[in-house]
C-alpha cells in the first residue's frame, strides 16, 4: 500500500514539474512580445529557449520510457509552443531554389581579422572574403568592417558594385556588395550606440529593390565577460564567484535588450514607410529568434531562415555561446528558399547564413 501511495505521489510530483516546464517554455518562447522597456528582464527571457525546450523534451523521453500514456503532456506542451518553437526551430520540406533566384549572403566578418600571412608576415589572403567570392552570392551584406576594407582588391575584382555606410566617421563599415548596380543609398540612423542599419536601392534589371543591412547593438560583454558565460556553463566556478558572475552578465544582457528595442523600431518603422517596394532586411541583429528585434521587424517581413530553413543552427560561434543571432527577412513579394547557416568556415565568430530569394509571380 505505502509503495502505491509513494509511487503516485511521484507521478503527481513529475506531472507537475511537468506542466510547470510548459508554462516556462510558454514564458520563454513568447518573451518576444514583452517591451523591453517596460519589462527587460522578461524580454531577455527569450535566451533561455534552449534550456526550456531541452527539458520538454527530455519530459517527453522520459514519458516514452516510463509510462508513455503520459506522454500527451509533454507533446501538448510542446504543440500549443508551436510558434515561438518553430521560430526557434524549424522543420520544413527541403527544396532546390528554382532558376533565377537571388542568392543573398549575410555575413559578419569580424574586420576581417582572420588573415593568411606568407613567410614574411605579409597578408596574402583574408579568409573572409576568399569565402565571400567563392560563394558567388549574388549580394554579400557585410557587418563589421573598418572604413576602407570595402575596398579590397579581391572582393572588388569579384562584385563590381560595392558600397557601404558608416554611423560614425571612426566607426565600422556596413557594406553591401553586389553583382548589380547599387543606385542609392542611406543611413537608418539610430539614437544610442551601435552600428546602425544601411538601406541601398539595387536595380536588378530594370526592378529596384532595397536591401537594408543592419548591425544592432551588441550584449557588450568583453572577451573576459564572454569567457565567464563558458566557465559558468561548465560548472567551473564555485557558489559565491558563479553568483557574482551571473548577476553581472544579466545586468548587461537586460540592458542590451533595453537599447536594441528602439533600433529595431527604427528599422521597422523604415521598412513600415517603403512598405510598397520590394525589401530585404539581414544582418546582425544581436538577438535570438524568440527576441523582440525579429518579431517587430516580422510584422510586415517574412523571416527566411523560418520559412525555409531546417534546425536549430547558430550564427554566433565563440566561448560556448551558441545562438543564431543573424537573419535574413523579406517582403511578402519574395518566395524564399534553403535558408542555411555555413558552419564549416571559420574566418570569424560568425558564421555566415545565405538563402535564396525568388520573386513571386504577381
Amino acid at each position: 500500500m505505502r509503495k502505491n501511495k509513494l509511487k503516485k505521489f511521484t507521478r503527481r510530483v513529475v506531472i507537475a514539474a511537468n506542466v510547470a516546464a510548459i508554462l516556462l517554455l510558454l514564458l520563454v518562447g513568447h518573451a518576444d512580445r514583452f517591451d523591453p522597456n517596460a519589462y527587460p528582464m522578461l524580454a531577455t527571457l527569450g535566451l533561455a529557449m534552449p534550456l526550456a525546450l531541452l527539458i520538454n523534451l527530455g519530459f517527453l523521453v522520459f514519458w516514452v520510457v516510463v509510462s508513455p500514456r503520459y506522454a500527451f503532456i509533454p507533446l501538448a506542451g510542446l504543440l500549443i509552443s508551436y510558434v515561438p518553437v518553430r521560430a526557434y526551430c524549424p522543420i520544413n520540406l527541403p527544396e532546390d531554389p528554382p532558376p533565377g533566384s537571388l542568392k543573398l549572403m549575410s555575413f559578419n566578418v569580424q574586420r576581417l581579422d582572420s588573415v593568411v600571412r606568407d613567410a614574411s608576415g605579409r597578408v596574402v589572403s583574408r579568409r573572409a572574403i576568399d569565402y565571400i567570392v567563392k560563394s558567388q552570392a549574388d549580394i554579400v551584406c557585410m557587418q563589421e568592417l573598418w572604413p576602407g576594407q570595402e575596398k579590397d582588391p579581391t572582393l572588388l575584382k569579384a562584385y563590381p558594385y560595392v558600397a557601404g555606410v558608416r554611423r560614425k566617421p571612426s566607426g565600422q563599415v556596413l557594406v553591401v556588395a553586389s553583382r548589380f548596380p547599387i543606385v542609392h543609398k542611406q543611413l537608418i540612423r539610430f539614437d544610442d550606440d551601435g552600428d546602425g542599419a544601411g538601406a541601398f536601392w539595387i536595380d536588378i534589371g530594370g526592378d529596384t529593390i532595397i536591401v537594408v543591412n543592419n548591425h544592432l547593438l551588441s550584449n557588450g560583454l568583453a572577451l573576459s565577460e564572454r569567457q565567464q558565460v563558458d566557465s559558468l556553463l561548465k560548472g567551473q566556478n564555485n557558489m559565491d564567484k558563479a553568483r557574482s558572475n551571473s548577476k553581472n552578465l544579466l545586468h548587461k544582457l537586460v540592458e542590451a535588450t533595453q537599447l536594441r528595442a528602439p533600433q529595431a523600431d527604427s528599422v521597422a518603422y523604415f521598412v513600415r514607410h517603403h512598405r510598397k517596394r520590394s525589401i530585404i532586411v539581414c544582418g546582425d541583429f544581436n538577438s535570438s529568434p524568440n527576441a523582440y528585434p525579429r518579431r517587430r521587424l516580422t510584422r510586415d517581413l517574412t523571416d527566411c531562415f523560418e520559412a525555409s530553413g531546417n534546425g536549430v543552427s547558430w550564427t554566433y560561434n565563440q566561448n560556448h555561446i551558441y545562438v543564431r543571432i543573424d537573419h535574413i527577412l523579406c517582403s511578402p513579394d519574395w518566395q524564399p528558399y534553403a535558408c542555411q547557416v555555413d558552419n564549416e568556415i571559420s574566418a570569424s565568430d560568425h558564421y555566415p547564413i545565405v538563402c535564396w530569394l525568388k520573386k513571386k509571380e504577381k
